[in-house]
């Protein structure tokens, strides 16, 4: 009858030492998902960062190409403006000289 109840309480103290490793591990376990939802929350971050980034890029660029075609506008306008410049300037000559 003692080698029974010996037995007994060496289980029931095996059963209390797996719970408690048990409710270590189920701990352990929810600081993992906190840490992967906070890695997850933060790729979703860099994410939306790298998306405003390209955005951004997208306007830079359109930009860069509406100047480029103003500064090939402004060229074109200038020599024709030279030429006006010359053609006037040698009207004016022939005037000077009749």
């Amino acid at each position: 009858m003692q080698l029974s109840v010996t037995n007994a309480q060496s289980a029931v103290q095996d059963a209390e030492a797996a719970n408690q490793e048990f409710v270590a591990i189920s701990v352990q376990i929810g600081q993992q998902a906190q840490l992967s939802d906070l890695i997850a929350a933060a790729a979703e971050q860099q994410s939306m960062v790298a998306t405003q980034v390209t955005d951004s890029l997208v306007v830079i660029r359109d930009a860069v190409e509406e100047t480029e075609q103003v500064v090939r506008e402004l060229g074109q306008a200038s020599d024709s403006l030279q030429n006006e410049a010359q053609t006037f300037e040698t009207m004016v000559r022939s005037y000077r000289l009749a």
